[in-house]
């Protein structure tokens, strides 16, 4: 046998080694459920610490449906409604971070609110500015027929994946639920809830008091992992 022939017959061999080798290094590199726990657990820490009232607003925190939990499996979970004591205007904010992106991907007000029997009426990008901070969100806007009339009410509602990204819909969760290296950090959300019958300009005002009251949980789930 000539060298040639014995390069043709060692190659494939050589080919097969470097590819075993290389898919080993990948296996080696990708993230593991339980290296995020660091990152959930300071997560959950700071969710812990955010104001149940401050400035004219005080709060009350209502416990989280049973099927929500189940679906969601979140490793925090925060519903406060509250109350302005001066004009007695009221905002009900809810807080849901998974330690998985997948578990989150399908909980958003297009699915959420029409399943429970709110109609949808609009629904229209939005930016809120708090400090520094630019939230990227989605303004929706839907109604729920009474015996005594009609009622609409208007959802903030954006969602928060580490490296700061903030996402106007469920497209980039599903990105992240998709990619490995990155499904075990999970996913937040942040939705905040107020009567259509409030001038927009109160609402924006409302809701920019309430971003700011929860930017520590937004920075949080938002930093930076490479760090």
């Amino acid at each position: 046998m000539n060298r040639l022939e014995k390069r043709k017959r060692t190659w494939p061999v050589v080919a097969s080694v470097i590819l075993l080798a290389t898919m080993a290094y990948a296996n080696m590199q990708r993230t593991k459920p339980g290296d995020s726990d660091p990152y959930h657990a300071q997560v959950a820490e700071v969710a812990q610490n955010l104001p149940a009232r401050f400035g004219a607003w005080v709060s009350e925190t209502r416990p989280p449906m049973r099927e929500a939990i189940e679906i969601l499996q979140p490793n925090v979970m925060i519903n406060r409604v509250y109350r302005n004591v001066d004009t007695g205007s009221t905002a009900t904010v809810l807080l849901v971070h998974c330690r998985n992106a997948r578990d989150l991907a399908g909980h958003y007000p297009p699915i959420c609110y029409p399943a429970h029997g709110w109609t949808p009426i609009d629904s229209r990008a939005k930016d809120w500015r708090v400090g520094d901070l630019t939230i990227l969100g989605t303004e929706y806007r839907f109604s729920f027929d009474r015996i005594g009339g009609t009622t609409e009410i208007v959802i903030c509602n954006f969602m928060m994946l580490p490296g700061g990204r903030l996402e106007r819909d469920m497209d980039g969760i599903r990105k992240a639920a998709a990619d490995y290296t990155r499904r075990f950090y999970g996913a937040g959300q942040i939705q905040i809830l107020l009567s259509a019958e409030i001038p927009e300009v109160d609402r924006d005002e409302i809701i920019r008091q309430m971003l700011q009251a929860n930017q520590p949980i937004i920075e949080v789930i938002g930093q930076d992992l490479k760090q």
